[in-house]
């Protein structure tokens, strides 16, 4: 039967459902996944041995060679050039040893097909399950889409049985708020047509624990008589002439997180991306941790393109600008920001790196830089982008990073 949500962490320290946060790496799934030779991998999966008829004639569907494994864990048996894990109720000598089995397996970064995921209802989360549920197999020849895929059940599976998240769950979360770090989303703007884009994207976070900090750098006219500060919002106005890297640190200063998240008002993010950061925060213990701006929309030949594959889940200091999260504690020992009028990102991964702090890249998924040609502090023309592109798409493509609305 489903274990009461109560004996859930005593289960745990016998091996139940429960994934230890900072001892998991993430794989780069074009590594473990693809073949070495080409983005396109062989038609092949890998399931656990064992199983009955039953089993063996739904892996025979799927219409794949099938690689069986021993009951090692799945990272130690998946090669080049295998899809996705595949997983079938028969495979399993119990609903808690499937469901522990899904959640590792979800935790490392590797995709998965599962048949009958809603049969551990009790045992998994809701959130977790749906997300094994809306992977469609025939997808997933399709490199993007098999990232994705992994991203998404990986964060599923490590943000509701990490074993942070397990504890806020068992404990109380109004009771134990210290469990998980607050965030401060800090957002810098001069221009007053990206400002509702920006609050929007800023505001739709799902994480739970965060704070706005918007500072209107200028004058910024009707734009900034429409921003109504708020318990979770707060609005500060600094002169033209203030260097930006001063209107940073003026902003941090007025922020009450725990970390802090700098944004940017152009580009596009997801809902899940400030949790993302956090994520990586956590399982990397990275003094920085960010995404590359992997997806890029460049507005003036109106393509959507993919550059830096294969890269992330690794110390790197190729970030985005826009996608940076540190500790209030670690930002004011490297000196904040530098005041500064351009580079202000560059800067402070160098100041990291340098006073012996580690960087961070987790994957580039929702987050789209825009590139648009209109007062960019990163002033770089669009042909550097586009010859860098190993995935193109016509148009503003925003669900291939998996972004579904542009807000």
């Amino acid at each position: 039967d489903p274990l009461p949500e109560a004996t859930l962490l005593e289960v745990a320290g016998r091996g139940g459902v429960i994934v230890r946060d900072s001892n998991v790496v993430a794989v780069d799934t074009r590594q473990m996944l693809a073949s070495p030779s080409s983005v396109e991998p062989a038609r092949r999966a890998v399931a656990k041995q064992g199983g009955d008829t039953e089993s063996d004639e739904w892996l025979g569907g799927l219409g794949l060679e099938v690689d069986r494994l021993d009951d090692s864990a799945p990272d130690t048996g998946v090669r080049s050039p295998h899809l996705f894990v595949a997983d079938h109720p028969a495979l399993h000598r119990s609903r808690l040893a499937r469901a522990r089995y899904l959640a590792e397996t979800a935790a490392l970064g590797l995709p998965i097909v599962a048949e009958r995921p809603d049969a551990l209802e009790g045992f998994l989360d809701r959130v977790f399950i749906e997300a094994m549920e809306n992977v469609a197999p025939e997808r997933l020849i399709d490199q993007n889409y098999r990232e994705m895929v992994a991203v998404n059940l990986r964060r599923a599976a490590l943000g509701k049985h990490g074993s942070q998240a397990v504890v806020r769950r068992l404990l109380g979360q109004n009771r134990h708020r210290n469990l998980s770090p607050s965030v401060s989303v800090v957002l810098v703007t001069n221009r007053g047509d990206y400002l509702a884009h920006a609050l929007q994207a800023a505001m739709s976070q799902d994480y739970e624990d965060f704070e706005v900090i918007v500072a209107l750098h200028g004058d910024l006219g009707e734009a900034a008589e429409q921003v109504a500060a708020s318990d979770r919002l707060t609005v500060l106005q600094f002169a033209a002439e203030t260097p930006f890297g001063e209107v940073l640190n003026r902003a941090c200063a007025a922020a009450g997180g725990d970390l802090v998240a700098k944004i940017d008002d152009d580009d596009w993010y997801g809902p899940h991306h400030i949790s993302d950061l956090v994520l990586a925060h956590t399982h990397s213990r990275a003094q920085l941790v960010g995404k590359g701006a992997e997806f890029v929309y460049l507005a003036s030949s109106n393509k959507t393109i993919r550059r830096f594959v294969g890269g992330a889940e690794s110390h790197s200091r190729t970030l985005a600008g826009g996608c940076l999260l540190i500790s209030r504690a670690d930002l004011r020992d490297v000196g904040g920001w530098r005041s500064v009028e351009r580079s202000v990102d560059k800067a402070l991964i160098e100041d990291v790196a340098r006073a012996g702090g580690t960087v961070y890249r987790t994957h580039g998924f929702e987050y789209v830089l825009n590139r648009h040609g209109q007062g960019h502090t990163w002033d770089t023309a669009d042909r550097y982008f586009a010859d860098q592109a190993e995935f193109t798409w016509e148009g503003l493509q925003l669900e291939v990073a998996g972004i579904y609305s542009s807000g």
